[in-house]
């Protein structure tokens, strides 16, 4: 991997992921790059942000964007090289290859769980008001067949809990970035501020904290799930059977190529069009080599040798995939705005994947989930939960104002042309159309003003199965 690309990504992971007494370490520390990043526009994201529409046609568009939407973020991430490529996935969704929902799905239906006879009453009657907390479900009008279905959404409990702990993340990133900019001094400001503001930060996340406790219920949340864990452990022939119908429920078909989906949803819906959870990235040349040992995943691990390479078309048809891998990148500085966040999936539970109450039936040849390992190898082992979002990029370095570097004329020619997991020309497909990466590229550097999605976190899969040797009583 280049030099400033290793610091770049090194100092967003740490930002992303590190802590210290105020702000603890991540547990999802495993990020899976987008190369390139993946630009949007904001008009494409309204899906999350309308349950309803108003006529057919906006039925129609909402319906596409939360297809191409739920299809981009429900892959399964590729734990030993830490990759995101669009074009290997776009090719798994048009055939018959696993996604996130798939993997699920067989799971359930491969599975045996503990039965160890009915629940009790109080108990069952506790569970089923819980689970409308947890996921909703409504009836909406198919726009193809005027049939009324039932659908699933996040309960009002989830919505609140991911709101107020979403709050929670952003103030700890901000903390992070001016934490980790005063520690690797950056520039004599940034340590003045944190010398100065550093309670500031620190209070702003106590706050938000205290905020996610009581109006997020982050302890009746918690509390919720852990005691539908301690209970269904008794039997999960119920639970299981609930899972299945929110999966049901929740498959959708697009319009475009008549092909089913589970709906996939984030919050805030609003992130896109607004400055409220987005913080200020910024490194500079003289600071680069500060960062050029940090970690990029959880592993420690080179993402790829192609991660390094710029990559685009000199023209079109002719060196489509041209590599630029000798550029010349002294003066490198670069800076942006950077905002994870947290997917919804009203379909998903991976509580269950952890219990240790549940094994695939003896018939069954599927890999194990996960074997626990660093990293981890298995059927299902890691899953996005958070996406990475950037906006307001600009980026200056000596070869972009070198005019007769291919690479720049590539840029100047609006071709496909990305640095990392970053998209700096060319055009792209959206649930609208498409669309061009709109770049200004002068004596200042080169400025990307668009959305990008750039990368996920992802949870890992403890091992699983891992039934617990006790369990004789299995349905």
């Amino acid at each position: 991997m280049s030099s400033p690309l290793k610091s770049i990504l090194g100092k967003i992971y740490t930002m992303l992921t590190s802590g210290d007494g105020t702000v603890p370490n991540a547990k999802d520390g495993f990020i899976a790059w987008c190369i390139p990043g993946i630009p949007f526009n904001h008009s494409d994201l309204l899906f999350a942000n309308k349950l309803f529409a108003t006529d057919a046609d906006q039925a129609r568009d909402l319906l596409n964007q939360a297809s191409n939407f739920s299809r981009l973020v429900n892959f399964i991430p590729d734990a030993s090289s830490g990759i995101f490529d669009l074009e290997k996935q776009e090719a798994i969704y048009s055939q018959t290859g696993k996604t996130l929902w798939s993997a699920y799905e067989t799971i359930l239906n491969t599975s045996e769980v503990v039965d160890k006879g009915d629940l009790s009453p109080d108990r069952q009657s506790k569970l089923d008001k819980w689970r409308k907390l947890l996921v909703e479900v409504y009836e909406d009008e198919n726009i193809i067949t005027e049939e009324i279905e039932q659908k699933t959404r996040p309960g009002r409990l989830v919505r609140a809990y991911t709101d107020k702990q979403n709050h929670y993340i952003n103030a700890c990133l901000e903390y992070n970035a001016k934490r980790i900019a005063a520690m690797y001094a950056e520039s004599p400001v940034a340590v003045q501020d944190w010398t100065l503001n550093a309670f500031l930060y620190r209070l702003k996340v106590q706050n938000a904290y205290n905020v996610w406790v009581a109006e997020g219920y982050k302890n009746e949340y918690e509390t919720i799930m852990a005691t539908i864990n301690q209970w269904t452990k008794q039997s999960l022939v119920l639970w299981k059977q609930k899972l299945l119908d929110n999966l049901t429920w929740s498959k959708q078909t697009d319009l475009v190529n008549n092909q089913e989906f589970y709906l996939t949803t984030f919050w805030p819906p609003q992130f896109a069009t607004t400055q409220e959870g987005w913080t200020d990235y910024k490194l500079e040349q003289k600071t680069l080599s500060k960062y050029a040992q940090s970690q990029t995943n959880a592993w420690d691990m080179e993402v790829g040798a192609g991660i390094g390479l710029f990559g685009g078309s000199v023209s079109a048809g002719v060196e489509n995939g041209k590599l630029y891998d000798e550029l010349n990148t002294s003066n490198f500085n670069i800076n942006f705005e950077i905002v994870q966040i947290p997917l919804l999936r009203p379909w998903f539970n991976p509580e269950f994947l952890a219990s240790n109450a549940w094994r695939f039936r003896s018939d069954s040849e599927i890999a194990p989930i996960s074997d626990g390992g660093r990293p981890p190898k298995g059927f299902l082992p890691t899953y996005p939960t958070t996406a990475i979002f950037i906006r307001r990029l600009k980026a200056d370095f000596s070869e972009l104002h070198d005019t007769s570097s291919s690479y720049t004329q590539a840029i100047k020619a609006g071709l496909k042309v990305g640095y990392g997991p970053f998209c700096l020309s060319g055009n792209y497909h959206t649930a609208s159309g498409d669309s061009k990466v709109e770049n200004t590229l002068n004596q200042e550097g080169l400025t990307v003003e668009g959305l990008q999605l750039i990368g996920f976190k992802c949870a890992i899969v403890p091992k699983s199965p891992n039934p617990s040797p006790t369990i004789t009583d299995w349905a």
